[in-house]
């Protein structure tokens, strides 16, 4: 058989050279900018005219009239208004209460009381009868204050609403002595029980010169007169 021509070996491809990386070049470093210093400016000092001081010695030798001194106005005192004075409000004498069983309460004459009972009076009261006869009275009494201021009072008296075995009398003669006098005041107790009645309004001094008097005659006989309370209320 044909021999065959023997084949040449392949030869191997040659490799391309390898380009090696591009290394980017370090940046140089950065200084950081130099700020420069800030210089405070200089200011100058303002230079002071020299004063000139001339003596009166030196005044008067260079034939100068001295310089009087300046007038100093003296400096006025603030004026002060002058405080008024308060004016006081007058204060008002107080009410006296006088009792038929408290001091003040006088039994001119007294031959026959009754004493009523306690729960219709104020406090307690006394009663009488009644006279029409002014040599057959048996009973006077005062109730008499001790004011401590003048003034002018009103002048009420207490009627007590007691039971008893005759009739209220109807003609109680209040004597009311005053500053300035006395006046006859009269009250119907029997329509009066129980309250307070005002004989009036009168001028008192102060001190126990003025009182309040009741007797037994009355314009009516054999009634009950009865004695409690009597008070002087200033009128402001």
């Amino acid at each position: 058989p044909p021999t065959a021509a023997p084949t040449a070996p392949s030869a191997a491809p040659s490799a391309e050279p390898t380009t090696p990386p591009t290394v980017a070049p370090m940046a140089e470093p950065t200084a950081p900018p130099t700020v420069a210093p800030t210089v405070a400016p200089t200011v100058a000092p303002t230079a002071m005219a020299p004063t000139a001081v001339l003596t009166t010695e030196l005044a008067l030798a260079h034939g100068a009239a001295p310089t009087s001194a300046p007038t100093v106005a003296p400096t006025a005192e603030p004026t002060v208004a002058p405080t008024a004075a308060p004016v006081s409000t007058p204060v008002a004498p107080p009410e006296v209460l006088v009792d038929n069983s408290g001091v003040g309460f006088k039994k001119l004459q007294a031959k026959i009381w009754y004493e009523g009972p306690k729960d219709c009076a104020s406090g307690s009261a006394y009663f009488t009868y009644t006279t029409t006869k002014p040599a057959d009275s048996e009973n006077i009494a005062h109730w008499q204050p001790a004011l401590v201021a003048e003034a002018v009072y009103d002048v009420s008296v207490f009627v007590p609403k007691c039971s008893a075995k005759k009739a209220r009398t109807t003609s109680a003669r209040y004597l009311v002595k005053h500053r300035d006098g006395q006046a006859e005041v009269i009250v119907n107790q029997e329509a009066s029980g129980g309250q307070w009645m005002s004989l009036g309004r009168f001028p008192f001094a102060a001190g126990e010169a003025g009182f309040v008097e009741l007797r037994d005659v009355t314009g009516d006989s054999m009634q009950v007169l009865w004695y409690d309370a009597v008070k002087w209320t200033p009128i402001k």
